[in-house]
């Protein structure tokens, strides 16, 4: 079983994502085709805890599950823009009632809650353009972490190191 599996989340020309991921030992296949973050999120904890918990191997430990969401592209110039962020914007996500929250951790003032996964790039990006005008415009030089593990009794957010 592997320690840590990543998920990474591919956006197609068609507006559909897909889900690939990468790991050590037995890794669940590739799968696609669907319309938003939420429908990929779901699916994959459905074929995932069935392709574990079917597995011969001892269960009981858990399994690190990253996702990797990449929804901007990859504008690297925008970097490089006066009045702009000076380093690639890891935010992260976590669930919370009622929904989902992403926040930047070096700086807790650009954040926001969403009821989907699937707007919180918008929701992210809109706050981001308030802390940076400069970006407006161009997209976002970022990506969305979600840090969860896999449980005997299913998926649970990790905690950010340093929080409570």
């Amino acid at each position: 079983m592997p320690d840590l599996v990543t998920v990474i989340v591919e956006h197609h020309p068609d507006g559909s994502l897909a889900a690939g991921f990468i790991g050590e030992g037995r890794l669940p296949p590739d799968s696609g085709g669907y319309e938003d973050m939420d429908a990929l999120v779901s699916a994959v904890d459905r074929s995932v805890i069935e392709f574990y918990r079917s597995s011969p191997s001892d269960t009981t430990v858990p399994i690190g599950f990253q996702y990797a969401w990449y929804p901007w592209g990859d504008d690297t110039k925008a970097l490089k823009i006066a009045g702009g962020p000076e380093e690639f914007l890891l935010f992260e996500i976590r669930q919370s009632i009622g929904g989902y929250e992403a926040w930047l951790p070096s700086d807790a003032a650009i954040s926001t809650v969403s009821l989907r996964l699937a707007d919180l790039p918008a929701a992210i990006s809109k706050v981001a353009f308030e802390r940076w005008p400069a970006l407006v415009g161009r997209t976002m030089p970022g990506m969305l972490h979600w840090n969860r593990e896999l449980t005997d009794v299913g998926f649970r957010d990790l905690p950010i190191a340093g929080s409570s």
